[in-house]
């Protein structure tokens, strides 16, 4: 069991040179000498509690450092740091999980030359890279959601290693998306199987179907004219096109107000 600890500025750059060896070797590299390194690291919390486990899920993983993380709120205040932002820490975690980051469930080496560096490298100032990362990236969404993670397991369901880019890259991109949680309970009732625990099979005839692509794209077009933003789940069934009922449990109509107000707002545009 390891000390919390974080890498300083040197640490930083041997861990990312170590793992950019990884992608151009196409080989594990053994990190561990890193991990207690006075050299590299900086002790955040003396307690030896840190130990490497194998995440059954992305939600046990953001599970486990929400909770590592409040259990030892004042100390991480104390030594300045915020586990949203901090670039050393993460890394220096990732160094202490990169055996089991290495490898795919199956047990295949899984880094290569096409392998993102912000899988590894934490990104805490970039919207569209900081989801990425295979650890920070959970935390980030389970603490969004502390209050009610059943509404993500859409993003979090699956294996740390293997993120669902799909699900990940079109929601987790959209901050007015991931940041509502009356949306993200709507993305959950419409594309989540709870019995099955993974996102619904596609419906027959699915080229006429709106997929979590098109739904993103929907979105764009309906905050035009609508403030979306903690919207009712039924006010939003009543809004979004026709093509997503077939992933809803049942097709609903089009309420009069809404027809009302679409149809005043096409002669507005005319």
């Amino acid at each position: 069991m390891y000390s919390l600890r974080k890498f300083n500025e040197n640490g930083i750059r041997e861990f990312t040179n170590r793992y950019v060896a990884m992608k151009e070797t196409e080989n594990p590299i053994d990190l561990s000498d890193l991990l207690e390194d006075d050299n590299l690291t900086t002790i955040i919390v003396e307690e030896k509690s840190i130990e490497m486990v194998n995440f059954s899920s992305r939600m046990e993983c953001g599970e486990y450092f929400f909770n590592l993380f409040e259990s030892n709120r004042a100390k991480l205040n104390s030594k300045n740091v915020d586990p949203l932002n901090d670039l050393g820490m993460w890394c220096w975690l990732t160094a202490v999980w990169s055996r089991y980051l290495q490898y795919n469930p199956d047990g295949k080496f899984n880094i290569g030359s096409s392998s993102a560096l912000a899988r590894w490298v934490y990104e805490p100032g970039h919207p569209r890279r900081n989801y990425r990362h295979l650890l920070a990236g959970p935390y980030r969404l389970y603490t969004l959601h502390s209050s009610n993670p059943s509404r993500i397991r859409i993003l979090m369901f699956n294996d740390v290693r293997k993120p669902n880019t799909a699900w990940v890259e079109q929601i987790c991109s959209r901050k007015e998306i991931i940041n509502d949680g009356q949306m993200m309970e709507f993305i959950h009732e419409m594309f989540f199987d709870e019995l099955q625990n993974k996102p619904r099979s596609k419906p027959k005839n699915f080229k006429q179907v709106g997929d979590v692509r098109r739904f993103g794209v929907v979105y764009n077009q309906l905050i035009v004219n609508w403030d979306m933003h903690g919207m009712p789940q039924e006010s939003i069934k009543e809004i979004i096109p026709g093509e997503f009922d077939a992933w809803l449990a049942k097709s609903r109509k089009k309420s009069s107000v809404v027809k009302k107000i679409a149809a005043r707002r096409r002669v507005t545009k005319k």
